[in-house]
């Protein structure tokens, strides 16, 4: 697999204020910046314990991240940060865990058959 393009940001672990998936309130917490789009940023955040399902992989290298411990990327939790909420920064993933963590990515929301048109979900959904 072709190795992730980093930017000054892509995969660094942040402090950031993430939102709930309820959208109502948020909690300071560790944070992996997947893209920077600008304005905002799009991520992960991180977790102290072990991977509880697929759409959550462990960080192997987490000393070299310069997290206190072992911790857990939340992909199926992935949101966009408004950067005003993004705080210090306190590592960045390995290129091992990088590469492994946008394996998973890819295997999880690739889309491997065809999407339907939107005139075939608007005839599907009026059938």
């Amino acid at each position: 697999m072709q190795r992730p393009r980093r930017n000054s940001t892509e995969f660094a672990i942040v402090v950031a204020e993430v939102p709930f998936s309820t959208c109502r309130g948020a909690k300071v917490r560790p944070f992996l910046i997947w893209r920077d789009l600008g304005r905002d940023a799009w991520g992960f955040p991180l977790s102290g314990h072990s991977p509880r399902d697929e759409y959550e992989v462990s960080i192997e290298d987490w000393w070299e991240a310069n997290l206190h411990g072992p911790g857990t990327v939340r992909i199926g939790a992935g949101c966009p940060i408004a950067k005003e909420r993004i705080g210090r920064v306190i590592g960045a993933l390995s290129p091992r865990d990088a590469d492994r963590i946008a394996r998973v990515f890819t295997a999880l929301f690739a889309a491997n058959e065809a999407q339907p048109t939107i005139e075939e979900e608007l005839n599907l959904a009026l059938a």
